[in-house]
């Protein structure tokens, strides 16, 4: 039974939730995340194809995950006006 849901799991989480794909973890567990490929940590996690539908629910309703520090840094809008960059021509 285990192998039948592995092997509809993307398709019924892609088909139920587009751009977000899934997957089995070592510890057996079902995950999520949206977009990409599976990384170590994922958006929603669950032990059941339900449990793990309700969690990517949940993640949709409350929004993007917080911007870590670094990531709030480049998004930081910049002083001043934009000024062209100044070229050197060496002829």
């Amino acid at each position: 039974m285990t192998r039948h849901v592995d092997s509809q799991l993307p398709t019924t989480i892609g088909a139920a939730f587009p751009g977000w794909r899934a997957w089995r973890t070592r510890d057996g567990e079902l995950a999520s995340r949206e977009g990409g490929s599976p990384p170590q940590c994922a958006h929603a996690r669950g032990e059941s194809l339900a449990e793990l539908t309700h969690a990517i629910e949940a993640v949709i309703k409350a929004g993007p995950p917080p911007l870590r520090p670094a990531e709030r840094a480049a998004a930081k809008p910049r002083r001043g006006p934009m000024r062209p960059l100044a070229s050197r021509i060496s002829w």
